[in-house]
């Protein structure tokens, strides 16, 4: 077996990883008879366990969300599809809590600062670009007419201004996917350049 199949055990004296005796598959079957024994057993002893390594535990969980966040964003999508009434039941109870509602007015005030930033938009921007780029979603493969919304190629979050040349169309979930994450450019020529309508 290779030792990647092994889960990591601390370092010894010498700085070298030590490796568990079991593989990974061989301390999950373990771990499922055990449960199917005494369910309630196990679960006291994981809630014993977590509470002697709380802080252990959280930054372990910290440092692999930040190693891999592609993996986690992934994975949170996946479980929102599956679970919608549960994800947003989830979402209601946060925007309710006190830490939901400080978390809402920082992201607004943000928002306002980054507008103020960015400029605002021409009078009749939105008759423009459905003008030169037609009444469908601009990414590849979607095309869909419904609920369309003005992109900014480069979110204001990272620095796009509210300029015609930095606008697309998407529709509401191309764009909520997209967030402020990437700067994809789903236009073809002829593109807006000016800002006057």
């Amino acid at each position: 077996m290779a030792v990647e199949e092994f889960p990591k055990n601390g370092k010894d004296k010498e700085g070298n990883q030590v490796y568990k005796a079991r593989c990974y598959d061989c301390r999950n079957l373990m771990r499922r008879e055990q449960y199917a024994k005494d369910p309630t057993k196990v679960l006291q002893q994981n809630r014993s366990w977590y509470e002697a390594n709380k802080d252990k535990t959280l930054n372990m969980t910290r440092r692999w969300r930040k190693e891999n966040a592609d993996k986690k964003r992934e994975a949170d999508a996946r479980w929102r599809e599956k679970n919608r009434e549960k994800a947003r039941e989830a979402n209601r109870r946060y925007e309710a809590s006190l830490k939901g509602k400080s978390a809402k007015k920082r992201s607004t005030a943000n928002r306002r600062a980054i507008l103020r930033e960015a400029g605002v938009l021409p009078k009749g921007f939105w008759e423009a670009l459905l003008r030169v780029y037609g009444s469908k979603c601009m990414k590849p493969g979607c095309e869909s007419a419904e609920r369309l919304t003005p992109d900014h190629i480069v979110p204001l979050a990272k620095g796009g201004r509210n300029e015609l040349y930095n606008l697309q169309i998407l529709c509401g979930s191309c764009n909520s996917a997209k967030q402020a994450r990437s700067a994809d450019d789903f236009r073809d020529w002829p593109r807006l350049v000016d800002t006057k309508c």
